[in-house]
């Protein structure tokens, strides 16, 4: 299964940080899987983190805008050591708003789900929500993971 991840890239209280680990955690898990995140920091530097440590495959989608420079340098280094890791840079769109959305089209291409932490089940000006309508444009389920205190 091929499973994309999005949700908050700041903001998030520790106890949301705890909260969305353990979600991420929760999935079932098959060798043949692939976890896909976007390289911003939380939700997706979380989810890149949780599929190493869980040995699942991972996709990183680097957007051609700011992103968690940090996690790509040593995913970089980890899949040079062989870990299972492909790093996909993605293409520059017109402003950074538009790199972020080629990533997250990028990303949800071909997935077989995406798992969406929001701050609210409600539709908010955000990349996440961006990705969840692009997922569900494209048919690809998703599954809503509503941080508890939700917007804070």
């Amino acid at each position: 299964m091929i499973r994309a991840f999005t949700g908050p890239s700041s903001l998030i209280t520790p106890a949301q940080r705890i909260w969305a680990c353990k979600a991420m955690f929760a999935y079932p898990i098959a060798s043949d899987d692939v976890w896909r995140s976007g390289c911003a920091n939380y939700i997706d530097t979380f989810a890149a983190w949780s599929a190493i440590t869980l040995g699942v495959m991972l996709s990183l989608y680097v957007p051609a805008a700011p992103h968690n420079y940090d996690l790509v340098e040593i995913a970089s280094a980890m899949a040079v050591d062989g870990a299972r890791i492909y790093i996909h840079h993605c293409e520059a769109g017109p402003t950074s708003a538009g790199s972020y959305r080629i990533r997250n089209q990028q990303m949800i291409e071909n997935a077989d789900h995406l798992v969406a932490f929001v701050r609210q089940d409600t539709p908010y000006r955000s990349g996440e929500w961006m990705t969840i309508n692009i997922a569900n444009n494209a048919g690809i389920p998703v599954n809503m993971e509503v941080l508890p205190g939700g917007l804070q």
